[in-house]
């Protein structure tokens, strides 16, 4: 009697289990133990995926290779002015310039090596 009334407690699933528990032979492993079995074999297959996928990152490189990279731009220094807002001095083919960047986009605010005087006098042609 007391065994029905837990029954009548637990969800339906669970109940359903404890009813097939109950009814197993008592040489039977029982569906406890084998739903045991079956979440730590999960774990194991998902642990192995997660360190398969980690090897294939770290050791073969898989990403692809940017098309026609070189290391001709170089990042010499950056600040943040405020959210979304930074100024950048870079380096290209030995030249260098500052840029701003900003909600708008990137922004030329100065060629750092021609002189002050030349720069507008390019303007002006």
């Amino acid at each position: 009697m007391r065994r029905s009334g837990r029954l009548l407690i637990l969800p339906p699933a669970l109940a359903l289990w404890t009813a097939a528990a109950a009814a197993q032979a008592p040489g039977d492993p029982g569906l406890g133990a084998a739903s045991v079995k079956a979440f730590f074999s999960l774990l194991l297959v998902l642990g192995l995926i997660l360190v398969c996928a980690w090897l294939a990152k770290r050791y073969l490189h898989l990403s692809p290779p940017a098309a026609g990279r070189s290391d001709t731009l170089q990042v010499l220094a950056s600040r943040t002015l405020g959210p979304r807002r930074s100024v950048h001095l870079l380096e290209v083919e030995g030249r260098r310039f500052l840029v701003g960047s900003g909600e708008a986009g990137v922004t030329l605010i100065k060629d750092m090596d021609t002189p002050p005087g030349e720069s507008a006098k390019a303007k002006a042609l």
